[in-house]
């Protein structure tokens, strides 16, 4: 088995930091994810579980566990992103707009039945998000990091390739969208004219 690419993410809290590589074996590929330190095994395990909540939705790249990391498989396809740089590239207004109504989708499928709730101002949420519009409908257990390019388009289907970020507590539906234009905006503004 051959390590092709590994990246490490090192600027987090030793329970956040890892390591993320991409192995080939025999033509076969997959990704696997590891914490740094002792401290993550909660962080790593918690995305199993994630996957394992939406195994159904048919939204994950699969996963499963092996000794101390995560193995996903690996997807091959265009990202969510890639289609809207060549759809703005080309001021393709309808595709910006069938893309748009795409993500919402997604969006809407990752925001599970059951999970609803009303977004309050709780200790751990404040801790991480600082303080929050409160009293408005909001979704707890959803897949946080739903960025553009998490999303990889396999020929068939959207699958979400990055889901270790999901909270407890309830998250406003819009923040999520609103976080992933801004991180889409911030990476490419000037690149798009």
């Amino acid at each position: 088995m051959k390590k092709i690419y590994s990246k490490f993410v090192k600027d987090r809290r030793k329970e956040f930091q890892s390591e993320t590589a991409f192995w080939e074996n025999d033509g076969t590929r997959h990704v696997s994810k590891r914490g740094l330190y002792a401290e993550g095994k909660a962080h790593i395990e918690r995305i199993l579980e994630t996957y394992q909540l939406y195994e159904q939705s048919g939204l994950v790249c699969g996963a499963k566990k092996q000794g101390e990391e995560v193995l996903f498989d690996y997807i091959c396809g265009e990202t969510f992103e890639e289609k809207l740089l060549i759809a703005l590239k080309n001021q393709d207004k309808e595709g910006v707009e069938s893309l748009a109504r795409e993500y919402n989708s997604i969006v809407d499928r990752a925001c599970l039945v059951g999970e609803e709730g009303i977004v309050q101002n709780t200790e751990l949420s404040k801790q991480v998000f600082g303080e929050q519009t409160a009293d408005v409908k909001g979704y707890s257990n959803v897949i946080f990091d739903l960025t553009f390019d998490n999303l990889i388009f396999d020929g068939q289907a959207y699958k979400i390739i990055d889901y270790e970020w999901r909270f407890g507590f309830c998250i406003e539906k819009e923040f999520i969208k609103f976080r992933a234009a801004y991180a889409f905006i911030m990476k490419f503004c000037g690149y798009v004219k």
